[in-house]
């Protein structure tokens, strides 16, 4: 193959291979048409006002359109098998039928129809397809566009993308998907949607269904899944008991509030000390509302005198909030020196500052967020929770 880096496509020579003979081909007539319709296009948007001339150019453009379109129906019947046809194929949308009835409901049967026939024109399983632009441009916008963004949403639609390309060829398509998506979502600073992460652990790579992947590896996967299925979304939050500055055990769960706001921070962290004025600012606004800040300190005893000295453990962090002003009439401020509660665990806090909003029957509502977002989410978290008993 050689040509000329200024017009690669137009000057491209081929040897030896009927397939790019076939592409380059096509890539050129598409070239010499394209300018052609841009240049109608433009002359139509000018001739709004002229009936007679917009009609003659817009059968100009239909005829072009027409010709492209035989051009490339000849190509997928005449060679069916060659690579050059497939991404031609692929790239061609199907026609949506012509539904009729009311807007509302005529456009929701074609987004439906349009989600269902998505993949008519392209084999997603085909291993050289995964070699061309078109299949993950694809894959992309029928995750990302065509399917509601709810984790439970996309993990339907990600066990669709699965199945499809399960069991034909080599599964290579399945494999390159399979292992993307869980890095994805391992990544995701999306709110909720390591719900996806912990769905493709379980059950493809913790059922046996990636079998490439290294037993460490595969150990890690499902070690991190394990730890992330409690504390997602829409689960029951864990119920901790922890101790108050008179060393009294309190239980999460007997809170009495209609939304708890589960707040994990330390005395010596920097990000703690600049989410600080926004929790008692939130705190404040939201004391009225029904609304309780839960808030567990997270040092603990590190050295044998201070297992000796409990008092000098209690004093430190006590300290710790006077500086923070989380008076106990804001904040419910407890504490546990000796993790007796596995909260780092059973929470996954790993770092600090750690938010969890929670409702009267102790379910997520909403984590991960940052104490500078905290007022403009629980607003949000509460209209939202009014118009679901309005059932709006």
């Amino acid at each position: 193959m050689t040509t000329d880096a200024k017009d690669s496509v137009n000057k491209m020579k081929v040897k030896g291979s009927q397939d790019n003979e076939i592409f380059y081909e096509y890539l050129g007539y598409l070239n010499k048409q394209r300018p052609i319709a841009d240049t109608l296009r433009a002359q139509l948007s000018r001739v709004k006002g002229n009936v007679a001339d917009s009609v003659r150019i817009a059968e100009k453009i239909h005829d072009i359109d027409k010709a492209v379109k035989k051009t490339q129906q000849d190509l997928l019947t005449k060679y069916p098998n060659f690579m050059a046809a497939k991404i031609v194929k692929a790239a061609l949308e199907p026609e949506v039928p012509d539904y009729k009835g009311d807007e509302k409901e005529v456009a929701k049967k074609k987004f439906n129809w349009i989600r269902e026939h998505f993949f008519d024109n392209i084999d997603i399983a085909d291993p050289a397809m995964l070699r061309s632009p078109v299949l993950h441009n694809k894959v992309d916008y029928f995750i990302t566009k065509l399917t509601p963004q709810h984790p439970d949403t996309v993990n339907a639609a990600l066990d669709y993308l699965f199945k499809k390309m399960q069991g034909k060829y080599n599964g290579e398509n399945y494999k390159y998907y399979l292992i993307h998506f869980l890095n994805h979502y391992a990544k995701s600073n999306i709110v909720g949607f390591d719900a996806c992460y912990v769905h493709i652990a379980n059950e493809y790579y913790c059922k046996g269904q990636a079998a490439w992947t290294k037993k460490e590896d595969l150990e890690k996967i499902c070690d991190n899944a394990r730890r992330l299925a409690p504390i997602l979304i829409g689960r029951i939050a864990p119920n901790i008991t922890v101790m108050d500055r008179n060393n009294q055990p309190h239980a999460l769960w007997d809170v009495d509030a209609d939304y708890t706001v589960l707040f994990f921070w330390a005395t010596d962290c920097g990000h703690c000390k600049k989410a600080a004025p926004h929790m008692v600012e939130f705190a404040k606004k939201f004391k009225d509302r029904g609304v309780k800040v839960f808030a567990v300190c997270t040092g603990v005893v590190t050295s044998k005198e201070e297992s000796n000295t409990p008092e000098k453990v209690h004093d430190s962090r006590w300290k710790g909030l006077e500086e923070k002003e989380f008076s106990d009439d804001l904040f419910f401020n407890v504490y546990d020196p000796y993790i007796r509660s596995k909260y780092k665990q059973i929470y996954d806090v790993q770092t600090t500052p750690q938010i969890f909003i929670l409702n009267r029957n102790h379910e997520i509502l909403m984590k991960r967020i940052g104490a500078e977002q905290l007022g403009e989410v629980m607003e949000q978290v509460m209209k939202f929770q009014e118009d679901k008993k309005k059932g709006k």
